[in-house]
């Protein structure tokens, strides 16, 4: 089955591809309503990751080289026009390895990446917040305001949700990224409510071009609460860079 992974949200056939991934315990719906604020001259796909939403009967994947095969063999077919990458925080973490081994086997790179909410790889590598027991896990998803109450006091619910944030942990803390200086040109936004300045930007470690750091207020979900903000941000730069 073709495109299981790629969900059009908007379509411009002579438009810019913006390729958006989604965070860790979401799934592609997240993008959905920035089809009617996107502009025109961009087509808007959102990627969806296995064992979610329409994809919830396929394993959860992780293995980072396993996804990375499949989701380059979903994405190869559109790598004939121009395309960008965005990703916000997991999905940042996938945005940048994707865009490293696409570097690897094709003569195709995006034409930027947009990391959004994203430490660098070695600050997810080694922690055991995948080891969590569902009731230290819940405690931590309540803490960090990702999750609704209603959906927090559902068993029914949590029993499908524990396991996709647990396996989203586990790919983001037991796959080691290589600290190589990719080529594709990197945009970082950021929170500084949620991570520092400093810590950051040390993604320049992981870019041989110079970094364009946007700073947004709203913490770690800023996606959602100054959505305007960043959209504007988006449309900006891809109709200033195209």
């Amino acid at each position: 089955m073709k495109n299981r992974y790629i969900k059009t949200v908007k379509n411009n056939p002579n438009g810019i591809q913006l390729f958006c991934f989604h965070y860790a315990g979401g799934n592609a719906s997240i993008y959905n309503r920035w089809k009617t604020k996107i502009d025109n001259t961009i087509s808007l796909f959102a990627v969806q990751l296995a064992g979610r939403a329409d994809l919830y009967s396929e394993d959860l994947i992780v293995d980072l080289d396993i996804l990375l095969d499949r989701l380059y063999k979903e994405i190869k077919p559109y790598l004939d026009k121009p395309f960008v990458f965005f990703g916000h925080s997991m999905g940042g973490f996938i945005a940048y390895a994707l865009t490293a081994y696409i570097e690897k086997v094709s003569q195709k790179r995006p034409e930027f990446i947009i990391i959004s909410a994203t430490q660098p790889p070695e600050y997810y590598y080694g922690k055991k917040n995948y080891l969590l027991s569902d009731r230290e896990l819940k405690e931590k998803l309540k803490k960090s305001g990702a999750t609704p109450d209603e959906i927090l006091n559902s068993k029914e619910l949590m029993d499908i949700i524990l396991p996709i944030y647990r396996a989203d942990y586990k790919l983001l803390e037991t796959n080691k990224i290589a600290k190589e200086k990719i080529e594709t040109k990197a945009f970082i936004f950021n929170s500084e409510e949620d991570i520092k300045k400093e810590i950051i930007m040390e993604w320049r470690d992981y870019f041989a071009q110079k970094i364009e750091y946007i700073k947004f207020n709203g913490g770690h979900f800023f996606i959602h609460k100054e959505e305007e903000d960043v959209i504007t941000e988006i449309n900006y730069i891809l109709n200033s860079y195209f």
